[in-house]
This record gives C-alpha cells, sequence and structure tokens, in this order.
C-alpha cells in the first residue's frame, strides 16, 4: 500500500532537479512512503543531465 503524496509531505521535504555536486538527479518520484516506510529509489536513467536519478529527502523533525 502506498501512502499518498500529501503524507510524505507532512514527515519530509523532497528535493527535485539536477545538482552540480551529486552524480544524480534528484527526483520526487523516487521517494516512496509503503506502509509507513520511506524508501529512496535510484534508476539508472538519463534526466536533467545526469545518468542516474535518486530520491532525496530532508526531514522536518529536529534530532
Amino acid at each position: 500500500m502506498t501512502t499518498p503524496n500529501a503524507d510524505l509531505t507532512q514527515a519530509w521535504v523532497s528535493q527535485n532537479g539536477p545538482s552540480g555536486h551529486i552524480l544524480s538527479s534528484r527526483r520526487r518520484e523516487n521517494a516512496v512512503v509503503s506502509n509507513g516506510v520511506l524508501r529512496l529509489v535510484a534508476r539508472k536513467e538519463r534526466r536533467d543531465g545526469q545518468e542516474w536519478t535518486a530520491g532525496s529527502v530532508w526531514t522536518r523533525r529536529a534530532f
């Protein structure tokens, strides 16, 4: 069971787009919440000038 996108934004801030210092393009669709567990997916696909895409998030919770 995948949690709707709105549920992901309650706990995390998703990053999206290319980055000069990271070797993958960050994509929102690569951050998936299923059964309350966040999964960051890496895919070998060319986007935004990068060879890979990956999920990337920041937590809203302070530790």
